[in-house]
């Protein structure tokens, strides 16, 4: 089987390409399947270093894409984006803002307002009003944790962790329990609770999970699932269920019984 990370004689890996290439579609299924988000090539370039459009950044981000990598040049992914005449420039800017990129650490000489550690650009939204929209409702979210987290905690009873289901809720819960996981120091999901539920993808996610398997392996699970069991719109409906049984027989094994499952009910 071919190494999905091998290196050209710069360094560079298929995905390295497929970013430069903007290829989102190739740059998902090489991340989904495994592929070093964050490898370097020979000028410390991560693919993240390569990104220039927008809906390529985001699939980087959402599996893992460093930050705060710096090149040989030491310039980090916000100091490309920053200094870039890129179409989709504002909203990259405002996208590795939102997720803690960091300004250069000091001045390059070639930076500007967007990346300059006394800068004051942090790009623009794509859509101002969703962004709107969608703050009033975290707040809301914010608040209404905060009171819950005042409430005098129960004495008994187990830690349960309730996963709904439907398409891309699959994708937002795996998001929620990798931030999860590192807000709790890196811990496996297993020692933080004492039952796992799931309802249709969330069901799955549960048993990936319960099997030992880490929430970044099962984000590049639902994308395999995705393209094998939805292999397009020319397909009429129902799909074949056949794809997904073949996929979970693989994962979770074709005689594994909810009984061999220790730790965790």
């Amino acid at each position: 089987m071919a190494d999905i990370n091998a290196r050209n004689s710069q360094g560079e890996t298929e995905l390295h390409k497929k970013v430069l290439d903007n290829d989102l579609p190739a740059v998902t299924h090489l991340l989904s399947n495994g592929a070093d988000v964050n490898i370097p090539d020979n000028d410390g370039n991560t693919p993240l270093h390569k990104a220039s459009a927008q809906f390529v950044l985001q699939a980087l981000l959402a599996f893992g894409g460093n930050t705060h990598q710096i090149n040989s040049k030491n310039e980090n992914p916000r100091h490309i984006v920053a200094i870039s005449s890129l179409e989709d420039k504002d909203a990259m800017l405002y996208i590795l803002h939102a997720v803690g990129s960091p300004r250069c650490k000091t001045h390059l000489g070639t930076c500007t307002e967007g990346c300059a550690p006394d800068g004051n650009d942090n790009g623009k939204p794509p859509c101002v009003d969703c962004i709107s929209r969608d703050r009033h409702s975290f707040d809301d979210v914010l608040e209404n944790s905060m009171l819950d987290a005042l409430k005098p905690a129960p004495s008994k009873g187990g830690r349960i962790l309730c996963l709904d289901g439907g398409g891309m809720k699959g994708l937002v819960l795996i998001q929620i329990l990798m931030a999860i996981q590192e807000a709790a120091g890196g811990r496996p999901i297993l020692e933080l609770f004492d039952w796992i539920a799931g309802t249709s993808t969330g069901g799955i996610l549960a048993l990936t999970l319960a099997s030992g398997k880490t929430p970044r392996y099962t984000q590049g699970l639902c994308f395999r699932l995705k393209d094998s069991i939805f292999p397009g719109y020319a397909v009429s409906r129902p799909y074949d269920e056949k794809p997904l049984e073949d996929i979970l027989k693989k994962e979770l094994g074709a005689k594994t019984m909810m009984t061999d499952i220790k730790g965790i009910k």
